[in-house]
């Protein structure tokens, strides 16, 4: 799942009970050499991507599983 609609996802999740402070990524270019992993909550993806500027291509990764990402990636 990428950025587009991202507002959309991220106040069904939360509406559907998904704490605000849940772990959640944004992994541009995922794979390629240009790779960009930034890691925030689902309350601040909206903040996160205007703060950096992140285009497609990005995949969105949310739940416990973004503490699977090793640091320094």
């Amino acid at each position: 799942m990428g950025i587009t609609g991202l507002n959309i996802i991220a106040e069904r999740l939360a509406s559907a009970g998904l704490p605000a402070d849940t772990p959640a990524a944004l992994i541009y270019k995922a794979t390629w050499p240009e790779q960009k992993i930034y890691t925030t909550t689902l309350l601040a993806l909206s903040e996160t991507v205007r703060r950096y500027g992140i285009k497609p291509p990005t995949l969105l990764v949310i739940g416990s599983v973004v503490s699977l990402i090793p640091q320094g990636v």
